[in-house]
């Protein structure tokens, strides 16, 4: 039930889009911080980023899947990334466009992935 709770704010709203029954093939990012809308994944291990030629895949391992559905976000539909300097940590952050005209806010701490992201994103003709 919990799962499912956390799930619908912010994850569902994604899958409602987004849902797939695999993640494509690319790089793989483990992520220790990801916020989707006000909710956090925190820990090594609970998140894997793919980066792969049709879009951004995020998945949510095992313990964790209930309710999380993995997904592919096109490229096309995530915003522009932008970087945020606090005092002790960098964070990255988008918005992910939703088919109905909603905005979805993703948030994460990971520099490899951030780069990745960006390289792919302008090949897909994201500017």
């Amino acid at each position: 039930m919990a799962s499912y709770l956390v799930a619908s704010l912010g994850w569902q709203r994604l899958a409602g889009d987004f849902r797939v029954e695999r993640v494509s093939q690319g790089s793989v990012f483990w992520l220790a911080y990801l916020k989707i809308d006000s909710i956090k994944y925190s820990g090594i291990g609970v998140v894997r980023a793919t980066v792969a030629a049709d879009g951004l895949g995020l998945r949510v391992v095992f313990l964790f899947r209930l309710c999380h559905p993995p997904l592919l976000v096109p490229w096309l539909a995530l915003g522009p990334l932008v970087q945020t300097k606090s005092w002790w940590r960098t964070t990255y952050e988008t918005t992910i466009r939703t088919s109905g005209g909603g905005r979805v806010r993703v948030r994460f701490n990971n520099e490899r992935l951030f780069e990745a992201t960006q390289v792919a994103g302008r090949a897909a003709g994201v500017k």
